[in-house]
């Protein structure tokens, strides 16, 4: 027995549609909302969920979605006629886009609104379909009218990332799951990261969806995210024209506060880096007056005084270590995996970027954003640095910092025999 009257949600229309502002971190701006669509059956409000099942369950699906779609585009019309330039995204049920591929209704609602496509994003969640042909047939059609297309989920459940190159979306919709407290988790943070790079590659927008908190909106937007969504903005409810202008303010209080953050962590990071230059400098002191048999033993007993360095290690111009990689006494080196190895004297790193960027773009120094060290398995961040020796042959210093972020808070422990060279 069904747990509510599909039929009589159908045929009376009792869809209501709830918006959630999305925001630009480009434009600075409210830019577009998300319509959701919620049930009401008697006095019990339903979830779009719910619906959709008990619609599957009666083979009712088409008849919903296309309610659905009707109502979030004919409740739009009241916003796009207040500012134009808000752009709607409204879901379309992947189950049924070859129904929408051989009817016309979708573009008969969107042109009795008067509202151009191009400001309409239909959004599919790729995981419900069946048929990524049909998928890629539905969004070359819609994309032909000027509608804008998005794939929602990504990166949740089994999606396929290779979809993507072959629906070419218009905008791409991280799933909340990989983002919820990303601030906490490396992880999460370096697969958002491979996201919008893949978006970035491919011409895509990217939506950062489930933003609840100040701390995780603020490692997304560090990361590069154009558009955001979610609780912290404002939970799903009945926009009226007249809140828009309060929803804009409230996004822009959100964006000084991202602001004030953005200024706090760049400051953090460049006093980040002048204390690892500092450091480097100190060893280089100590190396450049020294044979290169001795700087191994320079290394060791400078390392056992700073806290903060994880290992050390010297190369040639050509990319081959002259040194082997010294590690600190305060590395964690736990992980026993034979796949984390220090190099040794006499391997070649030309291919990792701590090098290669470096000498490629002729810098004088290179420090790399936080990565997972494969000598031991640690994040880490890395310092490449040249010198001149005493044989007057250029040589780079490496050094790996275990914790960037402490180093970002100035914690080190460094010997003041160390510091009299200043």
């Amino acid at each position: 027995m069904a747990l509510l009257n599909i039929k009589k949600i159908i045929s009376e229309k009792t869809i209501q549609i709830m918006f959630q502002p999305i925001m630009s971190t480009h434009h600075n701006d409210f830019l577009a909302v998300e319509a959701l669509a919620r049930g009401f059956d008697g006095q019990k409000i339903i979830s779009p969920i719910n619906l959709f099942f008990e619609a599957e369950l009666e083979g009712l699906t088409w008849e919903l979605d296309v309610l659905c779609v009707q109502k979030a585009i004919h409740d739009f019309v009241k916003l796009y006629s207040f500012n134009s330039s808000l752009i709607l995204f409204v879901n379309i049920s992947a189950t049924v886009l070859s129904k929408y591929l051989s009817s016309s209704i979708l573009l008969d609602i969107v042109e009795s609104t008067l509202i151009p496509p191009e400001n309409i994003v239909l959004e599919i969640n790729e995981l419900h379909t069946d048929s990524i042909e049909t998928m890629i047939s539905f969004t070359k059609k819609y994309r032909s009218y000027g509608f804008l297309i998005a794939l929602d989920d990504i990166g949740a459940g089994s999606s396929n990332l290779d979809r993507i190159l072959s629906i070419k979306p218009n905008i791409m919709k991280i799933d909340k799951e990989l983002v919820r407290d990303i601030h906490k988790s490396f992880y999460k943070e370096q697969l958002v990261n491979t996201i919008l790079q893949l978006a970035t590659n491919v011409g895509a927008l990217v939506v950062i969806e489930g933003i609840e908190t100040t701390e995780d909106l603020i490692k997304v937007s560090g990361q590069g995210a154009q558009l955001i969504q979610g609780y912290l903005l404002s939970k799903p409810r009945n926009i009226e024209p007249y809140e828009i202008p309060v929803i804009k303010n409230n996004i822009q209080d959100i964006l000084n506060i991202l602001y004030f953050s953005t200024e706090k962590q760049r400051s953090l990071t460049s006093e980040r880096n002048k204390e690892i230059l500092r450091i480097s400098q100190l060893i280089l002191e100590r190396l450049k007056n020294s044979y290169v048999l001795e700087y191994e033993i320079i290394i060791m007993e400078f390392i056992k005084d700073v806290n903060m360095i994880e290992s050390v290690y010297i190369l040639d111009t050509n990319g081959y270590l002259i040194t082997d990689t010294i590690l600190s006494s305060y590395a964690n080196t736990s992980n026993s995996s034979s796949l984390y190895s220090p190099c040794q004297r006499g391997d070649n790193v030309q291919l990792e970027p701590y090098y290669s960027q470096l000498m490629y773009a002729e810098y004088d120094f290179w420090i790399t954003p936080e990565y997972i060290s494969l000598a031991t398995g640690n994040k880490t961040c890395t310092l490449s640095r040249k010198f001149i020796a005493r044989n007057k042959k250029i040589y780079i210093i490496c050094i790996d910092y275990y914790n960037s972020k402490l180093l970002a808070n100035n914690q080190l422990n460094i010997n003041n025999k160390f510091l009299t060279i200043f």
